[in-house]
């Protein structure tokens, strides 16, 4: 009999690592690299543009300021505005032109400069038209949309990362004065949420009595570790840790919440790289112990790291830099593509994974820079 060629032909089933080249489907690939898969084919990767400088040098190097977080709001007044945040400043984008940037050119409501003592990516959370943002440097601060920052009224000092739940701003993995106020202490398992509909109402002093009834905090005794990120699912908080959950629901009465595990530790499922939880509508995807987890807060977490899980942990445990993830549901207008990416920093290049929920399938893309601040912006066009 006459030897058949295999005929190799799509739907394209995207990395595998787990299987020998002899026994893997051939459809599969051992490696791929720097293409995308959309419902079965092949396409390529989006021509990504240089993002231009912020015009913020550094002093002592002359480089400009690593951007550390970029988000986009609606004022008040229904206008749309981009901010970018540095060490330095935050920065508006001119909508007319991506590379008319201007500064704020005075600090509202205070003396104090703008300096965070931090090169960790800034949370951004848009509250009330207006976005907060912290990074474990400055105070909490937000912006409006005019030219000036503000720190959030009386907010004892800041944290890792933001979150709202039920008309509350939320602050996670916090950092507060001392009641001499002349140092801070870190609280790394404090959630910290602000009066009912005001997040510039906190507290009157840290160490006393709460001003606000509906404001207060709470130190999770079952964190064993630190807490890894938030975010909000339905009617529900969830702060994760490195080995586990804690599900943050409304009572409807004071105090405003209760907590309750999800997924216990010391050997549970939790965010263990922070940073690289990322959350879309109703689920929300992270990088745990063993595995990478898909979790929509009704079923138990679930794995999603299958046939590529080995070589993207290569790459987790290469990373020298804080990670970088968002899901997001387009490519480009018209183009639906409902994907997470995470991004892992290593020496110059960034290794970029991309998990296509169509296609249940992972791509790797290696990009020649450090700097994804803008991936966001540019994934969802």
């Amino acid at each position: 009999m006459a030897y058949q060629k295999p005929v190799i032909a799509p739907p394209w089933l995207g990395w595998v690592d787990a299987l020998p080249s002899n026994v893997a489907q051939m459809n599969s690939f051992r490696q791929i690299t720097n293409w995308l898969f959309n419902k079965g084919r092949i396409m390529p990767f989006p021509n990504l543009t240089a993002f231009p400088p912020v015009p913020d040098n550094n002093p002592v190097t002359g480089n400009p300021f690593a951007i550390l977080g970029m988000d986009s709001f609606q004022d008040q007044l229904y206008n749309w505005h981009t901010i970018l945040l540095t060490q330095n400043a935050p920065v508006y984008i001119d909508p007319s032109s991506i590379s008319g940037f201007f500064l704020p050119t005075k600090f509202g409501g205070g003396s104090s400069e703008f300096s965070p003592q931090s090169l960790n990516p800034f949370s951004i959370e848009i509250y009330a038209n207006q976005a907060y943002f912290a990074n474990a440097g400055n105070k909490l601060a937000y912006v409006n949309g005019d030219h000036w920052w503000f720190e959030a009224g009386d907010v004892p000092g800041t944290c890792y990362f933001l979150g709202q739940l039920n008309a509350h701003l939320i602050m996670v993995n916090t950092i507060e004065p001392t009641a001499d106020q002349l140092g801070s202490t870190k609280w790394p398992a404090r959630v910290r949420w602000s009066m009912s509909g005001n997040a510039n109402v906190w507290i009157t002093n840290p160490v006393t009595t709460l001003s606000e009834p509906t404001a207060g905090f709470t130190d999770l005794t079952d964190v064993e570790d630190q807490l890894t990120g938030f975010t909000t699912m339905g009617n529900v908080g969830y702060a994760f840790r490195e080995n586990g959950i804690t599900a943050m629901s409304p009572t409807g009465t004071l105090p405003p919440f209760r907590f309750e595990n999800f997924s216990i530790g010391p050997k549970g499922i939790g965010c263990k790289i922070p940073y690289t939880l990322a959350s879309f509508g109703n689920f929300c995807c992270f990088v745990g112990t063993d595995d990478l987890y898909y979790f929509d807060g009704a079923n138990a977490p679930q794995r999603i790291g299958g046939n590529a899980k080995n070589t993207i942990f290569k790459d987790v445990a290469a990373l020298d830099d804080f990670a970088k993830s968002l899901l997001v549901g387009r490519l480009w207008p018209g183009v639906d593509y409902l994907s997470w990416w995470l991004a892992l920093p290593n020496g110059t290049d960034t290794i970029l994974w991309v998990y296509h929920f169509d296609d249940q399938s992972w791509v790797r893309e290696v990009l020649a820079t450090r700097d994804l601040s803008a991936l966001g912006q540019v994934v969802s066009g």
